[in-house]
């Protein structure tokens, strides 16, 4: 079983309310695809349908979220804890199931996958005919969700996404120049070597060299001094 759950989502509010503010921008089969801000002003991108019972499956992308997307689980009936977690399981058609830890508050249960990894989710959701829903604990029956018109609403839905994850406008071209940087004063020695060298007698430059005195010539210095 693949796992599709890499962390939860702790943005728990009312699927009304995050849906509150925002339009529909394609419809499809059994799904519909919403794009604008939520009530409290949260750009957001979502697909939503609903089934009998009072149940509805969301998928949205949050602006202060865009990292991951949520999948979002509600039935007017549930009163679930907060916090409560809930092991989840979603087949599409005869592809192996994925795997998934909901958050669970009030009447939603929701979890989150990383952008990065939602591609064989994707390709399976706009392709797939059915999609079952198992919730492996409590006594809530399976879902059994159409996946008519998915292929069609994900394009607007990916749309809406690039929208929100595309950096802003500015009133200027190109690139800010880079900042100069500091001038660095000078210094008496070259950059240090890995290792420490010895100290070397300090030589003197001929031009600046005293003239030789007239007394008799003295025996050769050592190697080590000579200039």
């Amino acid at each position: 079983m693949r796992a599709i759950v890499f962390g939860f989502s702790l943005l728990l509010v009312n699927a009304s309310v995050a849906l509150a503010e925002m339009r529909a921008i394609a419809s499809a089969g059994a799904w519909n695809a919403y794009g604008g801000r939520t009530r409290s002003g949260e750009a957001s991108c979502a697909l939503a349908t609903s089934l009998s019972g009072g149940r509805s499956i969301f998928l949205q992308l949050f602006e202060g979220e865009r990292d991951r997307l949520v999948i979002r689980h509600v039935r007017d009936s549930w009163r679930i804890p907060d916090g409560t977690r809930i092991p989840i399981s979603m087949q599409i058609d005869g592809f192996p199931p994925w795997a998934a830890t909901a958050l669970g508050s009030g009447n939603e249960a929701r979890s989150t996958v990383t952008l990065a990894s939602i591609g064989d989710f994707e390709t399976e959701f706009r392709r797939g005919l059915t999609m079952r829903i198992v919730f492996r604990e409590g006594n809530e029956p399976s879902w059994t969700v159409s996946l008519a018109g998915t292929n069609a609403v994900m394009n607007a839905f990916v749309a809406c996404i690039r929208a929100i994850l595309a950096p802003p406008t500015q009133p200027f071209n190109g690139r800010p120049s880079t900042p100069t940087a500091p001038s660095i004063p000078t210094q008496p020695f070259g950059s240090p070597s890995a290792s420490a060298t010895p100290d070397v007698p300090t030589q003197r430059d001929r031009r600046s060299a005293p003239m030789p005195s007239h007394r008799p010539a003295a025996a050769p210095a050592s190697p080590e001094f000579m200039i």
